[in-house]
């Protein structure tokens, strides 16, 4: 009989390592013990020597490490062996769902770059673990309510308002004084019936008056490339127009929070040049209505202020998540929004170093775009499945030893 040293153990993954790749691999079908084996042995890098260790009259010391974590997968009801298929292993419905959304009240870092931090957590959940007052702009994409629940979480219309009220009181307390909420919310039809639904104005209202919450001003994001939805009403029965616009809905702790369109300006039009040109020397200029208009709006101010309606589609960096994400054999995030949303919105209320959050970041687009902008960032994000597909987003990580396999 021989034993193994400590010092040759802590040289094995732990059972905490090992527990989610060993979940992740059999969820991509049955698999065969030996075939478990070897597939973990390599995302682990595992010599020779500590594959084939020998303990206990002949027993691999690493296939008995992989079984004791079936076992306790197993136990958790998250795996069990199918005896139809040759005694393979696979992933119980629950084991599943354990995969696609975190636990309530788990917390674990994911993987990290020099300025943020990915966390798989559910939004309050991962709430919890902030600073008071550190966060200068949170910008989310809450799942949109739905009649029929989705595979990312949706929730209906009837518990939506409450849910969403709860969790951004929940934020109050980690935004500074001076920062910005800003929610990506969709129109929803009632069911059945080609009128729209109110409840953003409903959740705009309990929040304002009953919260203390202030509106800035009213946002809109213009999908240049969506498509004619619902396609009832749109498309077959012609009775309303594309809906093309999502509310961007912008609340504040007070009236004032920080701001400056200065940093994100658009670039003059040729005629905006030709006006700068010809009203050069003038002070004032009476317009056709009557107003007597300063000239000042025409001296060149470095470039034009842009509408309140964020007008953008998807663009190179979004297609090129999606290469990457299929190059891997990895399913994208299915309701994305485009890279330049969130860079506007981080450019006109955040400044270079000021830690910006998302609580339902999805494929983490806005972590992309804070750290390419220099601000900190934390996404939070309840599908494990989609962190692992953010990871493409970004070159330098450092990833939890316990994911350390999904590099």
């Amino acid at each position: 009989m021989s034993c193994v040293s400590h010092a040759t153990t802590a040289a094995y993954p732990s059972s905490k390592q090992l527990m989610v790749p060993l979940l992740e691999l059999i969820s991509e079908g049955r698999r065969r013990a030996a075939e478990v084996y070897d597939r973990l042995a390599e995302e682990f890098n595992l010599s020779p020597l500590l594959r084939d260790k020998v303990v206990l009259e002949d027993h691999n010391y690493w296939h008995r490490r992989v079984r004791w974590v079936y076992q306790d997968l197993k136990r958790l009801g998250f795996i069990r062996r199918d005896t139809d298929q040759f005694a393979a292993w696979e992933v119980t419905e629950e084991g599943k769902r354990f995969l696609l959304n975190a636990k309530p009240g788990i917390c674990i870092s994911v993987f990290a770059t020099p300025n943020g931090e990915s966390v798989w957590a559910e939004a309050q959940a991962g709430l919890t673990h902030i600073a008071d007052e550190s966060v200068q702009l949170l910008f989310a994409s809450p799942p949109f309510p739905l009649h029929r629940p989705r595979e990312y979480g949706n929730l209906t219309l009837d518990s939506y308002v409450d849910w969403l009220v709860d969790i951004v009181e929940m934020a109050k307390r980690v935004m500074k004084n001076d920062g910005s909420v800003v929610l990506d919310l969709g129109n929803i039809y009632e069911r059945g019936s080609p009128t729209m639904s109110f409840y953003q104005e409903e959740l705009v209202t309990r929040l304002c008056k009953e919260h203390g919450w202030h509106r800035p001003q009213k946002l809109y994001w213009e999908n240049v490339t969506k498509l004619p939805t619902p396609l009832k009403y749109v498309a077959r029965e012609r009775i309303r127009l594309k809906d093309a616009t999502n509310d961007l809905l912008w609340l504040s702790k007070t009236p004032r929070p920080y701001a400056d369109n200065r940093a994100v300006l658009n670039p003059y039009s040729d005629t905006h040049k030709r006006q700068m040109t010809r009203y050069a020397d003038m002070e004032r200029k009476l317009r056709p209505s009557g107003h007597d208009v300063s000239c000042r709006i025409y001296q060149d101010n470095g470039g034009s202020i842009p509408g309140n309606v964020i007008r953008c589609a998807y663009g190179a960096d979004d297609m090129a998540y999606v290469q990457d994400c299929k190059s891997l054999g990895l399913p994208p995030h299915p309701a994305r929004f485009p890279f330049v949303l969130p860079s506007f919105l981080i450019r006109f209320l955040s400044r270079p170093g000021d830690l910006v959050l998302d609580f339902f970041s999805g494929s983490a687009t806005t972590g992309q775009a804070a750290e390419r902008l220099g601000r900190q960032w934390l996404a939070i994000e309840k599908s494990f499945a989609y962190i692992k597909t953010s990871l493409v987003r970004f070159g330098e990580v450092s990833v939890n030893p316990m994911f350390k396999w999904s590099t």
